[in-house]
Formats: structure tokens, C-alpha cells, sequence
């Protein structure tokens, strides 16, 4: 035979096995999408499985996980967002709307206001009276110091900054102390969402810096209509997220997102500490951490070794629960089960002992006696 039969051959082969590549793929990825989002019992039974958005997206970086999410679940699973703000995205229930003036100002009586900023582990999702502000009132402090938390349910450390921003002014002639609340596991990657259940602003990269990108006052449904899902392939990412998609792409894909991740906090870090800086506020970071991460069940994370190193270098001073929960647990015998919840949908949170532990970070703090990172590091050493 020819040689140019033979290529001809080959050729016709190849559009064959090529044509009929990507009709078993269209018909797979009809097949995926009708299991994730068919209606009707069969595609809901067969498909139950599949509708689980961490199948399709990140949730510490993607919308998309966020927009199926919000697909997947019944309303009565979602998170409420009730007060929302067209730059903040939504405010907790102690601000005040238009002035961002905190409801319990008037119980400052003259003493020093402590100004505490951050997400749920700042905010407590236990009772009053086990909260951090409580917790000052009642100890050796509270004569002198009162404090107004600010902290927000899902907050990232963008939303942290920007309501620090734009509400510490209020009480700047009353020489207030700062405490920003970070969670060690999630703050820095929530800054890389525009929507989180509820849309929410987003620093957005630009040459050498960042721009503020706000939501406005779209509510969820409406933001989903206009910024449908980005998945161009359901059977794609199947295959992205399974043991078949080579290792190497996927961690230079995520080393690409943490490299974004960790400028964009810094930028963040940057302003907040600027901002502070400027007038003269007394100021520190309060580093929280998970179950997994403060008992010791991993190693140091990047996101840990990253704050650490980038506080230093801003020389924002710092604690850490992590110290303070090792503390309490050789002086006690307290356990995991102990310090935070294992039930529920605010599993993973500080119970009220886990608050009443952390707390002398927090007197630390506000005595001016500092953590350094060996602290950090003994703590977990000895483990």
C-alpha cells in the first residue's frame, strides 16, 4: 500500500476516534448535568450523590461552589443574611446601618472602648454571657475597659478590614484598642469569594495592587442571575477533582491561587496596619484556630506560617489561641470536646469553655504582652 493510503488511512481513523471522543464526551457531560440539576425523582435519586457542590468547586476560592450551594440545599440550610449592606455585603445584628455606630456604645460608661473585629469566632456563637466582651466586663479589666464587637458571621479578612475602615473613627477621640480576629483555617481565603451565600465586595488584582469591587445592592437571586456559574464542563471538573487529573497541574494550579491569596492579604494587612498606625491606635491580632489546627491534628498550614511571618515583617503584634488553649488544657485536662462543638451546624466553634480558655490571649493582648512565633511554635511541639 501507498505510503499516502497509509496516511489517508490513519487520517480518516483519527476524526473517527476524535469524533467520537467528543460525542462520548457530550453525551456524558448531558448525562452529568441532567443527574445534578433534572427534576423529577429519578435524576434526584440516581444523581443524590452528585449534587454536592464540593464535586465542582473550591469553596475557599471558587463562587461557583457558593452558587451550587445555594442550588443544592433546601432554604431552611442555607445562612441567613438578613441585614445586608451594599459594600460590606451584610452587617452583623450590633451595628448600627447608616452610621455603623455600635448598639452597645452606651454601655462604655467612660472606660476605654476595645474595638474587636472579625468573623463568627469573634462575634461567639454562644450565649452573651459567655462572650468575649462579657468575659472582659467580668474580669480584672472591665473597670477600665468595655468592649464593642464588631465580629460578623462569615466574615473574611476583607470584610473585617473594610468595616474596621470604615467605623474606628467614631470612637477615635476616645483612644480605643483595636483587636482584629483572625481564623487561622478561612479568612484569608474568603477574600478570594464575590459571593458567599449573599454577594460581598472582593478586592480584585490590578498591575501592582488592589481595587475594591462591591456588590451594590443586589440581593442573592439576583446576583446569581447575573453571574451564572462558570463550570463550562460538570464532567471536567468530576475528573479535575478525581485521582485520574495529574498531580502536578492541580498543585500548580493551587500554588498559583495561594500566591493571589497571600498578596491580596497582605495588601489587606497593609491597610489595616496603616490605617491604625496613622492614629495612633493601640492595636493587635488575635490569631483563631480550628479544632483540627489548635489540638494538633496538622501540621502548620501555610495560611498559619503566611500570617505569622507577614505580622512580623508589618510588625503587627499578635496572639494566639492555640498558646492559650494548650495552657489551659495542661492546667485542666480539658479536651477537644471540651472547647469546641462537634454537633450541628456551628460545629467546630469555641464552646463556652473554649472562650473562657482563649480568653487570657485575649488579656494578653490587651496587657500589651504580646505572642512571638516560638510561642506558636512550643505550643504545637508539644502536642
Amino acid at each position: 500500500m501507498r505510503p499516502k493510503a497509509v496516511a489517508g488511512r490513519v487520517a480518516r481513523g483519527l476524526r473517527v476516534a476524535l469524533v467520537s471522543l467528543c460525542l462520548a464526551w457530550g453525551a456524558g457531560e448531558l448525562g452529568v448535568r441532567w443527574l445534578i440539576f433534572g427534576e423529577g425523582a429519578l435524576p434526584e435519586a440516581l444523581g443524590e450523590g452528585l449534587r454536592d457542590p464540593n464535586r465542582f468547586a473550591d469553596p475557599l476560592s471558587e463562587d461557583d461552589f457558593w452558587t451550587l450551594q445555594r442550588r443544592f440545599h433546601s432554604e431552611g440550610d442555607r445562612d441567613r443574611f438578613d441585614r445586608a449592606h451594599s459594600e460590606l455585603g451584610w452587617l452583623p445584628a450590633s451595628v448600627r446601618e447608616r452610621s455603623l455606630a455600635h448598639k452597645g456604645e452606651r454601655t462604655l460608661g467612660g472606660r476605654r472602648p476595645v474595638l474587636m473585629y472579625g468573623d463568627s469566632f469573634t462575634r461567639c456563637v454562644v450565649p452573651e454571657e459567655d462572650c468575649w466582651q462579657s468575659l472582659l466586663d467580668e474580669s480584672s479589666l472591665g473597670d477600665e475597659l468595655c468592649m464593642l464587637n464588631y465580629g460578623a458571621c462569615a466574615y473574611g479578612l476583607d470584610q473585617i478590614v473594610l468595616l474596621l475602615e470604615k467605623s474606628v473613627s467614631r470612637y477615635e477621640g476616645e483612644d480605643p484598642i483595636v483587636v482584629i480576629g483572625v481564623l487561622v483555617d478561612e479568612d484569608i481565603d474568603r477574600c478570594s469569594l464575590s459571593f458567599r451565600g449573599h454577594p460581598k465586595p472582593i478586592a480584585r488584582e490590578r498591575l501592582d495592587s488592589f481595587t475594591w469591587e462591591f456588590p451594590g445592592d443586589l440581593t442573592a437571586e439576583e446576583w446569581i442571575d447575573a453571574n451564572p456559574p462558570e463550570i463550562s464542563s460538570y464532567l471536567g471538573r468530576l475528573f479535575r477533582t478525581s485521582a485520574l487529573f495529574p498531580r502536578s497541574l492541580a498543585e500548580e494550579e493551587k500554588a498559583r491561587m495561594i500566591a493571589l491569596k497571600q498578596r491580596r492579604a497582605t495588601w489587606l494587612l497593609e491597610r489595616a496596619r496603616d490605617l491604625l498606625r496613622e492614629r495612633e491606635l493601640e492595636h493587635f491580632v488575635v490569631l483563631f484556630h480550628s479544632e483540627r489546627l489548635a489540638m494538633g491534628r496538622e501540621g502548620r498550614s501555610w495560611r498559619e506560617t503566611f500570617l505569622i511571618r507577614t505580622l512580623e515583617e508589618l510588625e503587627v503584634p499578635f496572639v494566639s489561641s492555640r498558646a492559650a488553649l494548650f495552657q489551659d488544657h495542661v492546667a485542666t485536662g480539658r479536651s477537644a470536646r471540651d472547647y469546641f462543638m462537634d454537633e450541628g451546624a456551628l460545629s467546630g466553634h469555641l464552646t463556652a469553655a473554649g472562650n473562657e480558655a482563649v480568653f487570657p490571649a485575649l488579656v494578653e493582648g490587651l496587657s500589651r504582652r504580646y505572642h512571638r512565633p516560638v510561642d506558636i511554635a512550643d505550643a504545637q511541639a508539644s502536642r
